[in-house]
């Protein structure tokens, strides 16, 4: 798989009968750059590990109950209850299509639970 390739899509349903984070809505990197991700799942919960490459930006897509659902970015709170909150390397978010949108702007590794 190539730097700009899609991973494959789930096999089959992810948390809660959702599918794949990185799946159903990529990151947007920049050119050329290569990102690694991995996630797994509880009955009621997702957990997403990214690694952003150094000089590199975008958003991360988390697929979540609702508006009133709570996201987490390496332990601390980014979302919950329809209100972000800024934690390292994370400074926006918004809610659209049952998705919390994270903006991320600095490289690192990103732990998220949803």
């Amino acid at each position: 798989m190539g730097p700009h390739d899609r991973p494959p899509a789930p096999t089959g349903p992810g948390p809660c009968g959702r599918t794949s984070p990185a799946a159903t809505a990529p990151p947007a990197w920049g050119a050329g750059a290569s990102l690694s991700h991995g996630w797994s799942t509880a009955p009621t919960s997702a957990l997403l590990t990214i690694d952003v490459p150094k000089g590199t930006s975008g958003t991360i897509a988390v697929p979540v109950a609702g508006r009133d659902s709570t996201v987490t970015v390496n332990g601390n709170v980014v979302w919950r209850h329809g209100t972000f909150t800024a934690a390292a390397g994370v400074t926006g978010a918004v809610f659209a299509s049952n998705h919390v949108h994270l903006k991320v702007k600095q490289h690192g590794s990103y732990e998220v639970a949803a």
